[in-house]
């Protein structure tokens, strides 16, 4: 599974780029992002998540292994632009500590996901409009 984000994220330990930056816009906390914010990740919305594990459940047969990922990529710097154009302005800095071994593309295949569940690709652009308002309505309710 590749960096889900979106509601009940808050409740775990470990929090992702999205989360944080949330919780930042929310809090005033300044996050710190490492390198230049030009690493992409493959993301991949919560809901979408949730309803692609109960649709493989439903197979009569799995290969041993499957990308459940969402197929697009994007960067830190996109994502805090995605959040401005929601009116979620995080408070975030940039430290050049990267690592040689950093990840600079974390796009993963999701195309054995797609033919075995028949999804359209943009079906699981993780930033749809929708899913950025879903995320901050259920965010605004937990605060």
């Amino acid at each position: 599974v590749s960096n889900p984000f979106g509601p009940g994220q808050f409740r775990f330990r470990r929090r992702g780029l999205f989360q944080a930056l949330v919780d930042s816009a929310y809090s005033g906390q300044k996050i710190s992002i490492r390198g230049n914010g030009f690493q992409e990740r493959d993301y991949l919305f919560s809901t979408d998540l949730c309803s692609i594990v109960f649709q493989l459940l439903e197979l009569e047969a799995l290969p041993r292994v499957v990308n459940v990922a969402s197929g697009f990529s994007y960067s830190a710097r996109q994502v805090i632009d995605i959040l401005h154009s929601s009116h979620i302005f995080p408070i975030f800095e940039y430290i050049e500590i990267a690592d040689d071994f950093e990840v600079k593309d974390s796009l993963v295949s999701n195309e054995l996901l797609r033919s075995l569940l028949s999804l359209h690709r943009d079906k699981l652009s993780p930033f749809r409009v929708e899913n950025v308002l879903e995320m901050r309505h259920y965010d605004e309710l937990e605060l």
